[in-house]
């Protein structure tokens, strides 16, 4: 498994501050959210300070700003982002996609795999969000069918499938190999990324389902303490020690 922090964790900060955050506290990799300072200061001054701080992208989230509609063509630039910065993994969100056929944008998001070597990990959506996501999007049995009909790899944001009245468990145990990237935060009155011990979500199941299951892909936190109260650097980090000493405990013993 490798562990991931997300970049948004720090908002506002510098990126370097992400990383250096990353490899104080043990990561494995950072999964970037892409914002448009990203895009200015250019994937090789990204790569470079990636290096230098010793902690690997692995996985890239598209930005906000392609929300709710994400192009065939934006898709392209964010698998380019990906291989020039070296991640693995490109996360979207389904409910942004933006198609005349189900068929044909999924057909070219496994051909952009192919081509850029990466792989595409659709993320499911809330069942009540602000884009108001078509069923298929949040449905567990729907997301499902569409994963097994057309091969597609899955990022799986366990709260958004609690809050929607699906069993993160049972998703994960019938999509094991078609998930690629599991986003972990905590609900809290349905709002979401507060730190998972302030949850309303009993994450224990899910925690022991998957240290069992024998996952080796990637574990990222989506847990953004500065929305949710921490009003400096040092509160976030104290609240992403905390949690990952909890989920670090199930492969620990």
């Amino acid at each position: 498994m490798r562990l991931l922090l997300s970049t948004y964790t720090l908002n506002g900060f510098p990126l370097r501050d992400s990383f250096l955050l990353a490899k104080e506290l043990g990561f494995d990799g950072v999964e970037l959210v892409i914002k448009p300072s990203h895009v200015l200061v250019g994937t090789r001054r990204i790569r470079e300070m990636s290096e230098h701080c010793g902690v690997p992208v692995l996985s890239v989230h598209q930005p906000e700003w392609h929300w709710p509609h994400t192009t065939k063509g934006m898709l392209r630039r964010l698998a380019r982002f990906a291989k020039d910065v070296g991640a693995q993994n490109v996360t979207v969100h389904f409910s942004g996609l933006r198609f005349h056929s189900q068929e044909k944008i999924f057909s070219f998001i496994k051909s952009l795999e192919k081509e850029y070597g990466i792989t595409v990990a659709l993320e499911n959506s809330k069942r009540r969000g602000r884009d108001q996501a078509p069923k298929w999007c949040w449905d567990t049995t729907e997301l499902s069918a569409l994963a097994a009909r057309y091969g597609l790899n899955l990022t799986l944001d366990v709260p958004k499938i609690a809050v929607s009245g699906g069993e993160p468990k049972k998703f994960f145990k019938n999509l094991d190999q078609r998930i690629v990237n599991v986003h972990l935060h905590g609900s809290k009155k349905s709002k979401i990324h507060h730190s998972l011990l302030a949850s309303d979500i009993d994450y224990r199941p899910f925690l022991k389902t998957l240290s069992q299951s024998g996952y080796c892909r990637l574990l990222t936190f989506e847990i953004f303490p500065l929305k949710h109260g921490a009003s400096n650097a040092n509160e976030v980090k104290e609240t992403i020690a905390s949690d990952l000493k909890l989920v670090l405990s199930y492969w620990n013993g």
